[in-house]
């Protein structure tokens, strides 16, 4: 029921004023409890194997991991670094000699 303010008394102002209190700290509460939930359940969306004891047979086929990336580059543009030592090492040689034998 609706109460028009501009036509209310002191007292009437105050109780109702005690009862808007009393409503809003419960629904204060309830948002607090309901922001809990979203947290626990997004939790428990977000595990996987990869994160959880649970086995891979248990993880979404719809929800694929990112394929790995190796170190290299793919090789159609050719190597991003030159092969070999790196310039200053001490390099592996053998001795050459007059007669190979």
């Amino acid at each position: 029921m609706a109460v028009d303010p501009l036509l209310c008394s002191r007292e009437e102002l105050l109780v109702l004023l005690a009862g808007q209190t009393v409503v809003i700290e419960g629904l204060e509460a309830q948002v607090e409890n309901l922001r809990a939930l979203v947290v626990e359940l997004r939790r428990r969306l977000d595990a996987d194997s990869s994160n959880s004891s649970r086995p891979p047979s248990s993880d979404s086929p719809f929800r694929r991991p990112p394929p790995k990336t190796s170190a290299m580059p793919p090789e159609d543009d050719g190597p991003a670094r030159k092969r070999g030592k790196q310039r200053g090492a001490a390099g592996k040689n053998r001795r050459q000699v007059d007669n190979p034998g």
